[in-house]
């Protein structure tokens, strides 16, 4: 009996430590809004392989490129901004947050905040 229950330990343990490092499921993303490749976690996929099929974006109009607009958040950040399409705002929002533990949502088209 000992031995099943010692078994029976190890098999719920390996099983645990699958489904701990097995990469979850991707969810069904809703595409890009402007038709570009939507990106909805760090480095692309839960893989985080970091590589795009984009092609928007290329050696031939890099240099055409410029500032489109720039905002003050008010305090240094040492943070990535997150980039998403807000569904109920229907726009994609820049969400940043500051040393000073403060967050903000500013419009991704034309950088007005639109709170924090």
């Amino acid at each position: 009996m000992r031995h099943h229950v010692h078994l029976w330990t190890r098999l719920a343990v390996a099983a645990g430590l699958v489904l701990a490092v097995a990469p979850p499921t991707p969810a069904s993303a809703a595409p890009a809004p402007d038709g570009g490749v939507d990106w909805p976690m760090y480095h692309a996929d839960p893989t985080h392989k970091g590589t795009t099929t984009e092609i928007t974006l290329a050696a031939s109009n890099a240099a055409s490129l410029g500032l489109q607009w720039q905002a003050n958040m008010g305090n240094s950040s040492n943070t990535s901004p997150a980039v998403v399409y807000n569904a109920t705002l229907k726009k994609r929002v820049v969400y940043q947050g500051s040393k000073n533990g403060t967050m903000a949502a500013i419009d991704a088209a034309n950088g007005e905040r639109i709170w924090g």
